[in-house]
């Protein structure tokens, strides 16, 4: 006979039940139906699912459009084209500052309907338009109706749909034959647009929040660069050589990595800089140069276009390489150069290791006086891991340039196109959340409000911080006991 305590036992051991686990799904996405156009203290605009986005705290965003630019506090970007009418046409567009997990995609005719607080001043009448660029593919509004001084309203019947793989930009254009513009648009959640749908997106604080993995920090450094990892899941390589010849340095990597950066250090400031600063003069700084290639068994990874005169050496990046045997080649742009280098490499092997990147470069010539403007075309290349969400891009500069010196960044927006000439900011950040290849390239140019003459005397620091995806729930035991 079973007593009432072994009874009782009995039970509550047919009660526990094995349970068979595996990861537990990520929350869905929050869903948004409205984007504000909002505006950062560096002069970039940006849209948004959150108004009070601490990076976009700006009131109001004034643009003085058709004036000269070089003018400190009021040459700002504002592009200058040509209506299909012949009237001017003076725009200001907005990257993305939320990342859409997402497709949108709502029924033909479906309207996007938006609201601008917007003041105008013009010699002559004008319209008011909102417009989208999906990619290269320009949608633009009929004249917006002036619901309230100041106040502009309109829609856009068929806004092609919003896709989380293109790159989204959204504008505000003003058409006239006035000669000049000033526009001045309220922001922090005074203009927005209203989707015809909802839409899942995550706004740059809420993906920043969610950006926790970082169980072992650590760092690696030289003299021009310096990493910043979450984990170990890193390794390096360095080696020692000079310009006489074509050298080949081997490597064995053995794990796959998610994306490599390779550079050499040649030198580290220019000529002129250094006739400033009183330090000794180097002339091979102006004969001495480099290029680089890594390849993986033979075949090519990645490459410089040549082997060229460089800011101080070349560098070069890949995403995705898998592991095998490396080798790094530099090439010397002249035979007969003397100059010694260290030559680096670094593999990232955990998709959430890279923290951020550092790095400084010597600049060359660039131009922006009121007859005449040059834009520097050296870039930086840099890699994008597929777990990163949205990256930051920060330029700091120890310059002697002449009159008023002030640089912002160049870069190539993916489907987009090239910014060369401060087009889109005045200021020394940019964010990007956008999707794109696995290597970007950023450089420096001077900003749209400044004028100077710089000739090989400045030099330029890069930094680019990047905000990962949220680390994977944590994996069950494949048998659990539940607890009655």
């Amino acid at each position: 006979m079973i007593g009432p305590a072994l009874l009782a036992t009995l039970v509550l051991l047919s009660m526990a039940v094995p349970a068979v686990a595996g990861h537990r799904e990520p929350p869905p996405p929050p869903e948004v139906d409205r984007l504000y156009l909002l505006g950062a203290a560096t002069d970039y605009l940006y849209w948004g699912s959150d108004p009070d986005d601490p990076e976009l705290d700006q009131r109001s965003i004034v643009r003085r459009c058709g004036e000269s630019w070089g003018i400190p506090g009021r040459s700002k970007p504002c592009l200058h084209g040509s209506s299909v009418s012949g009237e001017s046409s003076y725009g200001i567009f907005f990257f993305p500052a939320t990342k859409l997990e997402g497709e949108g995609r709502w029924p033909y005719g479906s309207p996007l309907r938006f609201h601008l607080e917007l003041d105008v001043s013009s010699f002559r009448p004008y319209t008011v338009h909102l417009f989208i660029q999906h990619d290269s593919a320009l949608i633009e509004s009929p004249p917006a109706r002036e619901a309230a001084p100041g106040v502009y309203e309109g829609t856009i019947d068929d806004i092609g749909g919003f896709r989380p793989d293109q790159v989204t930009l959204l504008g505000v254009r003003v058409i006239t034959d006035s000669p000049q513009v000033t526009m001045e648009l309220g922001a922090r959640g005074a203009s927005y647009v209203d989707l015809p749908g909802p839409l899942p997106a995550r706004n740059v604080p809420q993906l920043r929040a969610e950006d926790t993995h970082a169980p072992a920090p650590s760092s690696f450094r030289t003299t021009a660069r310096a990493f910043t990892f979450n984990d170990e899941h890193w390794s390096t390589w360095s080696f020692e050589g000079d310009t006489r010849q074509t050298r080949t340095f081997e490597l064995d990597m053995e794990e796959d990595a998610v994306a490599i950066v390779a550079w050499a250090e040649l030198w580290h400031t220019p000529l002129v800089h250094d006739a400033f600063r009183g330090r000794p003069l180097d002339v091979s700084k102006l004969t001495d140069g480099a290029g680089l290639s890594v390849r993986r068994e033979g075949e090519d990874v990645t490459h410089t276009p040549a082997a060229y005169l460089t800011e101080g050496g070349p560098a070069v990046a890949s995403g995705r390489v898998a592991a095998g045997r490396l080798s790094i080649e530099v090439e010397p742009a002249w035979q007969d150069g003397d100059t010694p280098y260290q030559v680096h490499l670094v593999a990232i092997h955990g998709d959430r290791t890279l923290r951020s990147m550092r790095w400084t470069r010597a600049g060359k010539s660039y131009l922006r006086t009121p007859l005449a403007a040059g834009c520097g075309a050296e870039t930086v290349p840099f890699p994008v891991p597929p777990e990163v969400t949205t990256f930051e891009v920060d330029l700091d500069w120890d310059s002697e340039a002449l009159t008023m010196p002030g640089w912002t960044l160049s870069f190539d927006l993916p489907t987009v196109g090239w910014f060369p000439c401060s087009e889109s900011g005045t200021g020394d950040r940019v964010r990007f959340t956008v999707p794109g290849p696995d290597v970007w390239y950023v450089g420096a140019t001077p900003a749209w409000d400044r004028t100077m003459v710089t000739l090989e005397d400045t030099v330029f620091d890069y930094e680019v911080r990047y905000t990962h995806t949220g680390p994977p729930p944590p994996e069950e035991d494949e048998e659990e006991v539940v607890e009655p």
